[in-house]
């Protein structure tokens, strides 16, 4: 059984008392490192302009997993790095003449 010490003191007192833990240990607390995704995110319309297709050619490859889709705030948006390194028209059996050689 624990030793149980009554003593008399003011609120004051107490309030101080609790002020300069709480300023003890908050010197001492390092936050949390959330994992900050600090990636640039394209939207669909956005991912065909940069590679030059359209939304059907899009939703087939997010279909076949050649794109990975993020759903965020109800929004399908992909990473640009992802998007960039990832898709690569010369990696698929696309016809010349739809990759603008033609």
């Amino acid at each position: 059984m624990e030793k149980q010490i009554m003593i008399s003191l003011s609120v004051n007192e107490l309030a101080e008392i609790i002020s300069k833990t709480v300023k003890a240990c908050l010197i001492d607390w390092k936050p949390a490192q959330r994992n900050q995704d600090t990636s640039v995110y394209l939207t669909r319309a956005q991912v065909c302009d940069r590679l030059h297709i359209s939304l059907p050619t899009v939703h087939a490859w997010m279909k076949k997993g050649i794109l990975k889709p993020y759903h965020i705030g109800g929004r399908t948006l992909f990473r640009e790095s992802e998007v960039m390194t990832e898709v690569n028209p010369a990696s698929f059996d696309i016809p010349a003449k739809s990759r603008g050689i033609c």
